[in-house]
């Protein structure tokens, strides 16, 4: 639950690729040492299909930057076009490798120069300049713009076309990084993708009879989402607090309120739990207590100072809330705080114990409260009380155990890239003083790409089991795989967690699955 945590983890991710260490052996025969499971079946198609060949025979080039000339070379021959005798574009400072494949696709519209004379086709080729490249060359187009913040309106739309067809999908939730320059490995990933939309475009399994349980899944959670997706779109503060003395607690708006206990509501249903949590007005009013007093102080503290010339009454309120809550800083409302914030505990000083995720999670939770202020340097201060004071006392849901991304089908929507998983199991089934051997083995089902995460290394990602009671789950396992640029609808993945122990001492190993969709 909380935003600070005095014994801080410091985890640091790395992937070794050693050339000693990875031999790949192609469909083509060749063996290359640089590439990664993550890659094979894009660079087989790749090289099947003699769009390229690698650097060397013994490598692809994977960590190399394409420039725009190779980059011209690969969609020409991807898209079979007739390179023989196209017309000259004017550019003069191609040579002979790559003229035909550059005046051929710059003609067909699928790129242009630098300049009317200028190709510059030995330049590393950016993110956004793919984008278009991959948008004009397999015709994709998007229904609505990608919440990007760092793409400008000349680009948007072709990266929204990638990110809708799910070739791409960004940085983060929010950056897409246009600039950066893109590798080898990533362009062939790519182009494999889009060619595998363009031969099947009905490739999601999501409603075949074969996935009927997943297909019903699916419907449940479209059902749910369209009666409790947030639509209040107003101003969260129906009266202003003030965060200066004399000091004024001020209101939440109603439907900003119901807004976020509906998606609250949502989020458990995702993981199979109940929707009986409600809001508490006098939890409310702590929350509201907790943003102002942490607003004034222009800090995110459970443990807040008395603010200057605040009454006793007032800060004992505000106190109160925030060693209770969940708080947030920087968000625009209360519904972007559990969203962005809460569920995804994607930071390094949340990520070890996912708290705030666990605590909206609970099985005992029942009564929440929501607050929101704005301090003076215009950063809103958020809370959402989750601990009531005989909580414990609340009956237990039953459950096996408590996931996120959950079992059989989960929304794209609510996982980001550098989002870790958790799994809950219930301590009366589960002993978590036997957790020290726990492994857990992710796979994603359509290339068969392995993760496995133990306490005896992070080299395929972070790791952690969690003890501690917090949302009365004492035993989490949180586990985030590297090499992950998206989850893209239609991907399925299968979570195996060994060697975890009843408590009758008996071993045993819990596995599921679950199929990404577009919510």
């Amino acid at each position: 639950m909380k935003k600070w945590d005095k014994r801080l983890w410091v985890f640091v991710l790395t992937i070794m690729l050693c050339v000693s260490s990875i031999s790949y052996v192609t469909a083509a025969g060749k063996t290359f040492t640089d590439v990664s499971s993550n890659y094979k079946e894009a660079v087989d198609y790749l090289l099947e299909r003699g769009i390229t060949k690698g650097v060397s025979d013994t490598a692809f080039g994977t960590a190399q930057n394409i420039k725009r000339g190779d980059a011209a070379i690969f969609i020409a021959k991807a898209r079979e076009l007739n390179v023989k005798s196209p017309n000259d574009q004017g550019f003069t400072d191609l040579n002979d490798r790559v003229a035909n494949y550059v005046n051929t696709i710059v003609e067909a519209g699928i790129a242009s120069g630098k300049t009317s004379t200028t190709f510059d086709p030995d330049a590393n080729i950016t993110r956004q300049e793919m984008a278009r490249m991959l948008a004009n060359a397999y015709s994709l187009t998007a229904t609505s713009e990608a919440s990007f913040t760092d793409v400008s309106d000349r680009w948007i739309g072709y990266v929204s076309a990638l990110k809708e067809n799910n070739i791409t999908f960004g940085k983060t939730n929010q950056t897409f990084a246009p600039m950066e320059n893109l590798t080898r490995g990533e362009f062939a990933l790519f182009i494999y993708r889009a060619e595998q939309l363009s031969y099947n475009e009905n490739s999601n399994p999501s409603l075949t009879p074969e996935n009927e349980t997943f297909a019903q899944r699916v419907e449940e959670i479209q059902k749910k989402w369209q009666e409790l997706q947030p639509t209040y779109d107003g101003p969260v503060l129906e009266k202003m607090p003030s965060t200066t003395a004399p000091y004024e607690l001020g209101k939440v708006h109603q439907e900003e309120l119901q807004d976020a206990l509906n998606l609250t509501k949502f989020v458990r249903f995702l993981s199979y739990l109940p929707g009986n949590v409600e809001l508490n007005e006098a939890f409310n009013e702590e929350a509201q207590a907790a943003s102002v007093v942490n607003a004034a102080n222009q800090q995110m503290m459970h443990n807040p100072k008395r603010p200057t010339n605040m009454n006793e009454d007032f800060y004992e309120l505000g106190y109160s809330g925030a060693s209770t809550s969940n708080i947030g800083i920087g968000y625009p409302d209360i519904k972007s705080s559990i969203l962005k914030g809460y569920m995804p505990d994607a930071d390094d000083s949340n990520r070890a114990r996912v708290g705030h995720r666990r605590w909206i999670l609970s099985p005992r939770l029942q009564e929440i409260g929501f607050g929101y202020a704005v301090a003076s340097d215009g950063r809103g201060h958020t809370a959402m009380k989750v601990v009531a004071d005989e909580m414990w006392k609340n009956e237990p849901i039953l459950y096996e155990v408590i996931a996120w991304p959950s079992e059989t089908a989960f929304p794209t929507d609510f996982l980001g890239n550098r989002d870790p998983w958790s799994v809950s199991l219930n301590p009366s089934k589960y002993d978590p003083d036997k957790s020290e051997s726990v492994k857990v083995q992710l796979t994603r089902l359509e290339d068969h790409k392995k993760w496995v995460f133990s306490q005896e290394g992070d080299s395929d990602g972070f790791f952690n089991v969690s003890t501690e009671s917090v949302g009365y789950t004492p035993y989490t396992i949180i586990f985030q795989p590297n090499e992950i640029e998206g989850y893209r609808s239609g991907e399925q993945y299968e979570v195996e967690i060994m060697n975890v122990y009843k408590v009758n001492g008996e071993s045993s190993t819990i596995r599921f699955e679950t199929t990404f969709f577009d919510l």
